[in-house]
């Protein structure tokens, strides 16, 4: 067995032992060299380990380390409860991953400590790297200008302050009658035997306000989604929501990974210049309007092509927007859905036209 298998193997009984670890000690929230740091919860990812959850999504080719895998994804179906691993947005360059069987929710406000060799931004996503509580020290301002620039849909910095930014209680209420909320959803995990690929994977989807007035395909999109796992990845769709500048909204750009092997990785992105031309939406757009709640669609990958693109899909039929509508709910406390609209991102490339019955 070479080290590389070794190495691997390793890795995969390491994970195993912390991610179900029930009592791992955090560090001395007051010991010397600990490093504080205030931050807002913009998401949290579950590492599934119920009954109920899929498996590690490894596949290496490998007999040997494929067998070290089913063992991990043995572990993973007992009864163990996984650690969240929570998304703390500190500034607009810096997100924490931090584990923890505390419970957050999106918006939060929370004290972060760590040893400080580990520096400014360190992944604190192994149980026992870090401390977590909410906290009030996350000031209005602070909360704002934190919010708007995040891991979760990344908004650039401009002189207007940016179209859109992740939905948050406070901006929220001071907000909801001048600006609409957008509901997407995305799935990040792998496609397997996508297009002649192993497997494939969204890395991105961006948009921008129209009429978009950026002439390159360097410039900041409007909205960036860009939550993609990079190991673990789950089988079912992440919910977002963001509050925006009301108006009509062109999808500018999307990039894929694709993966012939385990060591052979590639991509597609498809950039602003091949989707937006003379100030027009080619790949599609939405709407929304001020004080409406707009459901836009779930975004995967489409694998009948000779490479793979993105597809908007939907939730069908009323019972299920209104399953939806409560999962959103109950993610979003205090977002009103009772007038929530089904207003699909509109297309003719990467998704087809419904409209709920």
């Amino acid at each position: 067995m070479n080290t590389n298998k070794i190495l691997t193997l390793f890795f995969l009984l390491f994970f195993s032992h912390f991610a179900f670890a029930e009592d791992i000690p955090i560090p001395d929230k007051n010991s010397d060299g600990i490093k504080k740091i205030h931050g807002t919860i913009t998401r949290l990812d579950q590492v599934s380990t119920s009954r109920k959850g899929g498996n590690s999504g490894i596949a290496t080719g490998d007999p040997i380390v494929d067998i070290g895998v089913e063992i991990l994804d043995a572990i993973m179906k007992t009864n163990y409860t996984g650690f969240p691993i929570y998304h703390v947005m500190v500034n607009e360059t810096i997100t924490l991953n931090v584990a923890s069987r505390e419970s957050f929710k999106a918006g939060d406000c929370v004290l972060v400590w760590y040893d400080g060799a580990m520096g400014d931004s360190p992944d604190l996503s192994m149980p026992g790297q870090a401390g977590i509580e909410k906290s009030n020290a996350c000031n209005t301002t602070q909360k704002s200008s934190n919010i708007s620039s995040s891991h979760l849909v990344t908004v650039p910095t401009t002189s207007s302050g940016g179209k859109a930014q992740p939905f948050n209680n406070e901006a929220y209420n001071r907000l909801k009658a001048s600006k609409a909320v957008v509901l997407v959803a995305i799935n990040w995990s792998r496609k397997w035997g996508c297009s002649g690929y192993q497997n494939a994977q969204i890395k991105s989807i961006s948009f921008d306000h129209m009429p978009v007035e950026k002439s390159n395909d360097e410039s900041p999109a409007d909205i960036l989604l860009n939550d993609a796992p990079l190991v673990f990845t789950k089988s079912d769709f992440d919910n977002y929501a963001f509050i925006v500048e009301p108006g009509n909204y062109a999808l500018s750009s999307f990039d894929i990974k694709v993966a012939e092997s385990i060591t052979k990785i590639g991509g597609f992105k498809t950039p602003r210049s091949m989707l937006i031309k003379d100030k027009k939406a080619l790949g599609g757009h939405f709407h929304a309007e001020a004080g409406e709640v707009v459901y836009i669609g779930h975004f995967f990958l489409d694998c009948a092509l000779q490479q793979p693109v993105i597809w908007r899909y939907y939730v069908e039929s009323r019972d299920g927007f209104e399953q939806y509508l409560k999962a959103i709910q109950k993610a979003f406390p205090t977002l009103d859905t009772e007038q929530a609209k089904f207003r699909l991102f509109e297309t003719t490339e990467f998704g087809k036209p419904y409209t709920l019955p």
